[in-house]
């Protein structure tokens, strides 16, 4: 792990997210302490989503200074992120529960609107519970629920301020319209999700 490049790094937080080896906490740290070493910021956005997904798949706390890598890496070169890769990185930061910026967040949904067009259902889903969730900690509030990867909340809760339909409209109504594009290929676990997020965020149809 030492010698570890950023490709192998990625690929081997990735693969033990997909074989969910939640246990090998010690190859894990190591590959953490490897990552920091290397610098997020020689990360291509594909290794920067696989890595951020990865670790909220497996449940690790990047720390501070992996987690300000994931932002500062991330942020330069949002618009180069393909639909899956931006859907990864909503969700996982979202799930991370990571503070992001202002600036950060209105970047990241400009690149989602931007490729709507090819994102799956489920990438849609993603896509608005990482929304709801960077929000949530944006404003420093309590979740509507503890969520776990990819369930839906159960609360009925939908009060959001009106200043925050009117900052994400027009995010809002393209995710809408994308939604409506492919309605009879999702499921109902990513329908669920992307009326919750709509709901949550006080848009209205």
């Amino acid at each position: 792990v030492p010698e570890y490049n950023e490709r192998c790094i990625s690929n081997t937080l990735h693969g033990l997210a997909v074989l969910e080896l939640y246990q090998e906490r010690e190859l894990l740290a190591s590959l953490l302490t490897a990552a920091e070493r290397v610098s997020l910021s020689s990360f291509k956005p594909q290794g920067l989503a696989n890595t951020a997904w990865a670790l909220a798949t497996l449940h690790l706390n990047p720390g501070p200074r992996l987690t300000q890598q994931l932002l500062s890496a991330s942020n330069s070169v949002l618009t180069q992120f393909k639909p899956l890769e931006l859907a990864q990185l909503g969700w996982a930061f979202g799930a991370l529960r990571i503070r992001v910026s202002e600036q950060w967040a209105r970047s990241w949904r400009a690149a989602v609107s931007r490729g709507l067009n090819g994102f799956t259902p489920q990438g849609i889903s993603m896509v608005m519970w990482g929304a709801v969730r960077m929000w949530e900690v944006q404003q420093t509030l309590q979740p509507t629920a503890q969520f776990v990867p990819q369930q839906y909340s159960s609360s009925s809760s939908t009060e959001s301020p009106d200043s925050t339909a009117a900052e994400h409209a027009e995010f809002l109504q393209a995710v809408e319209a994308a939604m409506h594009a492919q309605i009879q290929r999702h499921s109902p676990h990513s329908l669920s999700i992307c009326l919750w997020g709509l709901a949550r965020l006080g848009y209205k149809p």
